[in-house]
């Protein structure tokens, strides 16, 4: 980046202070930053969706056993609605359960 398109970003009211032949160049200049900021904006906002919500501590995954006893669905039960349950994720061929997404799912199932 120039700078003199460094200090129009630091300061944008500049730019009523520029001459107007330079204004082509940093036009042109500040698309070919625009395109690839674009690119990383989507590469993060990739990333960002693909994270899982973020909450106090670690996300611990539970098998259907673990959430059982945790709560009065059946192991079996959740097998079978395994793709229905938001809190349900698949690592390699397992089912496992996400503890914090069971507790949200809870909590917006209680009276």
């Amino acid at each position: 980046m120039t700078d003199s398109l460094t200090s129009l970003l630091d300061d944008p009211a500049r730019a009523v202070e520029l001459p107007v032949e330079a204004i082509g160049g940093l036009l042109t200049e500040l698309g070919a930053h625009e395109a690839r900021l674009g690119t990383v904006k989507a590469i993060l906002a990739a990333r960002l969706a693909t994270v899982p919500s973020v909450t106090n501590g670690p996300d611990h995954l539970l098998t259907a056993q673990e959430v059982h006893e945790r709560t009065t669905l059946s192991v079996d039960w959740l097998y079978r609605h395994k793709d229905a349950l938001p809190f349900c994720r698949r690592v390699g061929r397992k089912v496992l359960f996400s503890e914090a997404g069971l507790t949200k799912w809870l909590a917006k199932r209680a009276p």
